[in-house]
């Protein structure tokens, strides 16, 4: 066992401790350290580096966080976006992640035990819960609302019709997180630790009266925040990309047969003139990607912490330990940090593609129209839109409706 060494200093008053308190507040303090170490042997080894790590992913998630909301916000283009109102709404999420797992965690490492009280330990532990639920809730309802807007006729995919829906998963989203994050303000509280001086936690010790209970709550919070939403979101990306498969197929089948489509790229809702081939695929291209890339961040940071949780309650003899499951669910957490990231990755990238589309496009400057995508502000002259949409009028909502379609 690690031997450690204990200054003790004068106390506030000035007058110096006498031999008797020396002596108690030493023993008072190593058995407080044998405790821990024989909860947690390895705590003392890596608490150094938590402490690291949790506070340098707090700051990156708070300030990454921030600047997305406020890009989001003060640009009025995202504001008619679906996906940028539910970017929004993760964005909001990841914040709250980092606010409430990474800076109150690392404020934990460093105190060691719980000092706030016993209402303040059922707040943190419900605020953990509801933020983990709500950006794992909103990076699958931007799925399901892309999936929605690719597969369904046009009816289902105006404007006012996915902003609306955006609105309701927003609200469906926070209020199905707020619901299921209960039961961790009702488990968690703050328990007196089984030693002879006043060392307090928060946790869930004495709530359940058998293993079961516990082992039936963990997997119903690992259904519902992780197997459930991974599985809706690979069922809404295979059809996705099978819807696109499907058009580029039918495009390339069009061109091969010489028939009057061959001027067009062919959707199941619209066309893009041949002029407007190169910007829609380089939209659909980036669309791709960042869906692609939202869908594997979420899969590698969380799957590791769900299956070292699924080993260790089942004791299997290669579970892992609890230390490991820590710097796994960390690992997990920086889902919050790399989010904003692929954001902002993909705006950057957007808007460097987009400077030479401008220039091409001088000549019809006058009748070009800002259009919102997920992550880019494109330019896109009225000549690349064909005056009628499978019978609507080409007015500026039909205008800009195939870029929203394939980004909002």
């Amino acid at each position: 066992m690690t031997s450690h060494t204990v200054e003790v200093s004068a106390n506030p008053t000035g007058s110096h401790w006498n031999e008797s308190e020396d002596a108690d507040c030493r023993l008072n303090y190593t058995i407080v350290l044998l405790f821990l170490n024989a909860t947690n042997p390895d705590y003392f080894r890596h608490r150094t580096n938590d402490i690291i790590i949790l506070f340098s992913l707090a700051v990156l998630g708070v300030v990454l966080n921030l600047c997305m909301a406020w890009s989001l916000m003060h640009k009025a283009t995202y504001k008619q976006s679906a996906n940028g109102l539910l970017a929004l709404q993760l964005s909001f999420a990841d914040l709250l992640v980092a606010l409430f797992c990474l800076t109150s965690d690392g404020i934990w490492n460093v105190t060691m035990q719980w000092l706030a009280g016993n209402l303040v330990c059922r707040f943190v532990k419900y605020m953990q819960m509801f933020s983990q639920y709500a950006t794992t809730l909103m990076l699958t309802g931007m799925t399901v609302e892309r999936c929605i807007t690719v597969t369904f006729p046009i009816s289902r995919c105006s404007k006012e019709a996915t902003m609306k829906r955006a609105k309701y998963i927003s609200i469906f989203g926070w209020v199905f997180a707020g619901v299921c994050s209960i039961p961790q303000a009702v488990i968690f509280h703050v328990e007196r630790a089984p030693i002879c001086v006043d060392f307090f936690q928060c946790v869930t010790h004495g709530f359940y009266t058998s293993d079961e209970q516990e082992l039936a709550y963990t997997m119903t919070t690992l259904c519902l925040m992780f197997l459930v939403p991974l599985l809706v979101i690979c069922v809404c990306y295979v059809v996705i990309f099978a819807s696109f498969s499907k058009e580029a197929q039918q495009a390339m089948g069009d061109a091969r047969d010489g028939s009057l489509n061959a001027a067009h790229v062919s959707t199941k809702r619209t066309e893009v003139p041949k002029l407007g081939r190169r910007l829609y695929r380089r939209a659909r291209r980036m669309s791709l990607w960042m869906t692609f890339a939202i869908a594997l961040t979420f899969v590698i940071c969380w799957t590791p912490y769900y299956i070292g949780m699924f080993t260790h309650f089942f004791s299997w003899e290669t579970s892992a330990s609890s230390e490991t499951i820590s710097s796994m669910f960390y690992f997990g957490m920086t889902n919050c940090v790399i989010n904003p990231i692929i954001f902002g990755a993909f705006q950057f990238c957007s808007r460097r593609r987009a400077v030479p589309e401008t220039r091409l496009d001088k000549p019809s400057q006058q009748g070009r129209k800002k259009t919102s995508l997920l992550t880019e502000e494109t330019v896109i002259p009225n000549s690349l839109v064909s005056k009628h949409v499978n019978g609507f009028r080409n007015n500026s909502s039909d205008q800009s409706f195939l870029y929203d379609k394939i980004h909002s």
